[in-house]
Formats: C-alpha cells, structure tokens, sequence
C-alpha cells in the first residue's frame, strides 16, 4: 500500500505555499480590475475628443474680423458647423497690479464657439474683455483659483478674469481684438468620422487652405485597445468551462459556441474608421497613402494644433494605454485554476 513520504511539517508549508500563491493571484487580479477601470476612465476623456478635426491655415492666417464675417456666413448654412478661429501668442507677460505678481502665459486669443476649446467658456461670448486663466497661473497672479471678477493686465491691455480652468500648459484663453491674426480652426463634428470632411468643405467655401488633422483614427485604436482585457478574461473563463464539461462531444460544442460569442463580442465592439476601410482590399496604393496620412496627422496631433483638444487626446490616450496594457500584463502572469486544480 502507498503511503505519503511527505512530514507534517512538509504538508503545513505546502499548504502555506498554496495560500501565498492564492492571495498573490487575488491581488494581481484586483490590480488588474483597478487598472481597467482606470483606463476605462482615460479612454472617455480621448472619446471626447473624437469628433474634432483642426487645421493650420498655410495659405496665411485671417485677422479677427475676417474669421468673425466667416462665422457669420457659416451660421447661415442649412447644417451649421461648430467652430472657432484662434492663434496663440505664446509667452505673453501678465500682471496683477493690486498685488504685483507677475506670470508668464500663452494668450490664446479666439473669435467663434469658444466652448471648443474650453468648455463653460461660454460667457465670452458675451463680454470681449473677458479672460480665463489655467489655474496655475492665477494661483501665481492672485495667490488663489477663486478669482473670478478679478483684473489682469498685460502691457495697456487688461481683461475681466471670468473663471479657471485645468490645463497642462500656463494658458489664457480671451476674445481675439478685430487686427488679431488667427493661423489655427477648430471644428467638432456631430458624425463619427466626417470632421475632416466637414472641415475640407468650410476652408473650400471661404477660399482658405490648410493642413487638417483629425482625432477619429487615434481615438479608434485606444478604444479598440480596450477589447484586450475583457477578451483576456473571457479566454480564461471559457477555458475553465470547457475543462469542466464532461465528455469529447460537449467540450467540442461548448469551445465551438463560445468562440463565436467572443467573436461576436469583438465584432460588434470594435471601431474601424472609414478612413481605413478601402473600397478594393487589393488596393494597395491605398495602404501606402493612409499610412503616409495618418504619420502626418500624428505629427500635427503632437504640435498641438488643436490646442487644448490635442493636449487631452495625448495625456489621456496615454495613460489609457499604459493603464490597459498594465492590466493585460498582470492577468497574463495569473494562473487561474480548473476543476481539476490544474493550471490553466
């Protein structure tokens, strides 16, 4: 008869050994679902930004009153679009002439939908000598972000502070005087996929030309990048349930019909633009071109030619993949157990 070499003392830290290894995979997996969740959260600040396309004006910036006569002429389309003039005039001095401060900032001036660029931005609209500030800058200027009705100055020029708002560059963002010239536009559009479209018809209705860059296809690939971990633990799920069937027959059935709910599940979630979908699979040229056109749109989406818009769309569609592919990583290195306490 068999007998059991193995000493009490042996069996205790097996035992041990086996606890240590459980709780090791609960946290990797806990740590995983946090991480998920966090890039979840990353990813809905990129999807705001996906309906945005922006162009640098190469055939020469228009002045304030120029782009305000083209808002006026575009309100008047059937199906207005929503969009904005700005230039930047970067390190502009600011002061605070109650206290003394001094700070340094980009003066994003702007004549249009100011709430592209800055949402609750609205009250521009309303009162020209309005400004918002980043809030670092008016924590240096007033010593607080409670600065709402305050004055700043920059030369002989002074402006109203409306209100903050969170950025990741010293920005002050105000209503763009008549002589100002404005070399950037930012549209958003309401269907996925046609800002650049939209935005190609307004600069050929107003004789304007430019280099149009677009989120739809960055925007795309961080939310696809997302199917990774609900497919991970959908693969380990249908593992553990086919190695508890009984019988050839049933686990041969139960592997055929859940692989088509997960190919459901991937067909039905993922977003391919229409931009890389060609009309002939064989064209090839077609390949080349999209490629050399969206390298050109990233560079563009890396000098910020969206302003803020841009700097969103890579801070958080950074984060959403580090985050997602941390949490990939860990449930990689999980051992999940069957029914028959074997490793999957």
């Amino acid at each position: 008869m068999w007998k059991n070499n193995l000493g009490v003392s042996d069996v205790e830290g097996y035992k041990r050994k086996k606890g240590v290894g459980r709780y090791r995979k609960y946290i990797k997996l806990c740590a995983a679902l946090l991480l998920y969740l966090a890039a979840v959260r990353s990813n809905a600040h990129v999807q705001a930004c996906a309906g945005y396309a922006a162009a640098f004006l190469n055939g020469g910036a228009v002045t304030a009153k120029e782009a305000e006569q083209i808002c006026e002429a575009e309100a008047k389309q059937e199906d207005p679009a929503a969009f904005c003039f700005f230039g930047e005039q970067l390190d502009t001095a600011l002061f605070c002439q109650e206290n003394g401060n001094e700070a340094v900032a980009d003066q994003i001036r702007i004549t249009g939908n100011a709430e592209l660029l800055m949402p609750g931005s609205n009250p521009l609209s309303f009162q020209k000598n309005g400004c918002y500030l980043d809030t670092a800058t008016a924590r240096v200027l007033f010593g607080t972000d409670k600065v709402a009705g305050q004055t700043v100055r920059s030369g002989d020029q002074s402006w109203q502070v409306l209100g903050v708002f969170d950025s990741l560059q010293k920005e002050m963002l105000c209503v763009a005087e008549e002589k100002a010239t404005l070399d950037r536009i930012l549209l958003l559009s309401s269907d996925y996929g046609k800002g650049r479209d939209e935005l190609e018809q307004l600069l050929l209705r107003n004789g304007l030309g430019g280099d149009i860059v677009d989120f739809t296809v960055p925007t795309a690939l961080v939310q696809d990048l997302l199917l990774i971990v609900p497919l991970l633990l959908f693969a380990c799920a249908a593992k553990w349930l086919i190695k508890a069937l009984p019988g050839t027959g049933l686990r041969l059935a139960a592997t055929v019909i859940l692989s088509l709910a997960g190919l459901w599940y991937l067909t039905g979630n993922l977003h391919i633009p229409p931009d890389l979908i060609p009309t002939r699979w064989s064209d090839f040229s077609f390949w080349r071109t999209t490629w050399i056109q969206q390298k050109q749109n990233f560079l563009l989406i890396l000098k910020s030619t969206a302003g803020e818009a841009s700097l969103d769309m890579l801070w958080y569609g950074m984060c959403a993949v580090l985050e997602n592919t941390l949490a990939a990583c860990f449930l990689c290195t999980i051992k999940f157990g069957d029914p028959d306490v074997k490793n999957c």
